[in-house]
């Protein structure tokens, strides 16, 4: 599969991870693919849940010899109530997330 970005994040327990990954994707545009290599045991668990919590897509998954490759496509936030939830309003959090 071809991606814009890889990263690494072998050897990091969660929230780690997850929390890497979110970085790395603020970062890119959306369309844009993100190859994540990781060791946790419970990644798959864990990025299955943030895929459906942002919105991103969880393209494929894997493991081979205790490594996970993820590969994620970057789409851009859902306008939600959820999104709100940081603290903002409706408004200003639709805003700041370019909703359409």
């Amino acid at each position: 599969m071809n991606t814009d970005k890889e990263l690494d994040v072998r050897g990091q327990k969660c929230p780690m991870p997850i929390l890497l990954t979110r970085r790395a994707l603020d970062g890119m545009d959306e369309g844009k693919v993100l190859k994540v290599t990781a060791t946790d045991h419970a990644a798959p668990k864990d990025f299955a849940a943030f895929a459906r919590k942002t919105g991103n897509v969880l393209l494929e998954s894997a493991q081979s010899g205790g490594e996970y490759l993820f590969y994620i496509r970057k789409q851009a936030p859902a306008c939600s109530e959820e999104i709100a939830g940081c603290g903002q309003t409706t408004q200003a959090a639709l805003a700041s997330h370019n909703c359409r």
